[in-house]
């Protein structure tokens, strides 16, 4: 035995061992605390850090097809995409080469950079708002499931919100109207984009709250010469084929081939006939709609982008940009056949 050794009570022994496995347990419980804040703090870190990259990467992507845009050529069916540009004296009679792939102006969605996603839109291939008494327009209406006689009434309403005048048309609404409903009166000119078509006086009850991104999908604030057919959304085909989809799938396929010059060359590879009236647009515009999301992302972004190439200012000039709930779908994602769109 140790001199001056007492030892203790084994009660005492016994509450000294039990205190120390409580001290033990609570430091692995702060042990466990401390380490899932961490990993908390590291995965906030990491996706902060996702986060800018894809904003870097959207904004990336945005830069590299303007500058494809502003510089490539055009074809019946978009952008022609050359690893190498060709450079020809307009009156030279030698055609150019065909390039190594098109990016498609109909809304079909490509691979950016990174995880970012994009599509380009000619907007002769859409149908405008601001002609609201026009086929096209009635039929994509109908098919974003507004009834006929709702059809009829807004057209009217939006024919008052635009003109320049405060004369009340058949079924249509001015000033006083949207007083009456607690609204802000018609800006009595054109609508800026689709979006701006909630504001006209009865739309929102007419048009299905679900059906506003399939409507701003095929519409658009350009007023058009002549519709074109080539550039047009799959989804506005179906739409002006009376829901014929397969017709619609018909000329979606010829037109990947080569081009649809007339309305009975369309009439002709659909099988049906090509009813809506006005003018026919063999080749895009010079004004695009320009979208970007990130893959499995909630939002996509939308520009509008007019080619301005003969101005001593720019050569192109942003007239919109906007935020809309991101639609996704099953149709595959197309590369473009450029390495400028290649994550290194």
């Amino acid at each position: 035995m140790i001199p001056g050794f007492r030892g203790g009570a084994p009660g005492q022994r016994g509450f000294v061992l039990v205190a120390t496995v409580w001290v033990l347990a609570a430091l692995m419980v702060l042990a466990d605390y401390i380490n899932s804040v961490a990993s908390a703090d590291r995965e906030r870190a990491h996706q902060a850090k996702q986060a800018l990259q894809d904003d870097l990467d959207a904004r990336a992507t945005e830069a590299t097809l303007l500058y494809l845009l502003i510089t490539g050529r055009m074809s019946y069916r978009g952008l022609v995409l050359e690893r190498r540009q060709h450079f020809q004296d307009l009156d030279a009679p030698r055609a150019l080469p065909p390039g190594d792939g098109v990016v498609a102006v109909a809304g079909e969605p490509y691979a950016g950079l990174g995880r970012i996603r994009f599509s380009v839109q000619d907007e002769s291939g859409l149908v405008s708002v601001n002609q609201p008494l026009t086929v096209p327009f009635r039929a994509a209406l109908l098919h974003a499931g507004v009834a006929s006689l709702d059809v009829a009434l807004l057209q009217a309403r939006l024919r008052d919100y635009i003109d320049r005048d405060g004369t009340l048309s058949l079924n249509g609404a001015e000033r006083s109207g949207y007083e009456r409903a607690g609204l802000a009166p018609p800006s009595n000119w054109y609508l800026a984009s689709p979006v701006e078509l909630r504001k006209v006086l009865g739309a929102l009850a007419a048009v299905p709250e679900d059906q506003w991104p399939r409507l701003r999908r095929v519409t658009t604030g350009t007023i058009t010469n002549g519709i074109n057919v080539n550039t047009m959304p799959l989804e506005l085909l179906t739409a002006l084929f009376d829901g014929d989809e397969a017709a619609a799938r018909r000329v979606a396929a010829y037109r990947e081939l080569q081009p649809l010059t007339s309305a009975v060359a369309v009439g002709a590879v659909a099988g049906r006939p090509w009813r809506p009236a006005g003018g026919f647009s063999p080749l895009p515009s010079k004004r695009l709609r320009l979208a970007f999301w990130r893959e499995g992302g909630r939002t996509r972004t939308l520009v509008g982008v007019a080619k301005t190439l003969g101005s001593t200012i720019a050569p192109w000039r942003k007239e919109y940009r906007y935020f809309e709930p991101a639609v996704g779908g099953a149709e595959p994602v197309r590369e473009a056949a450029t390495p400028l769109f290649q994550s290194t």
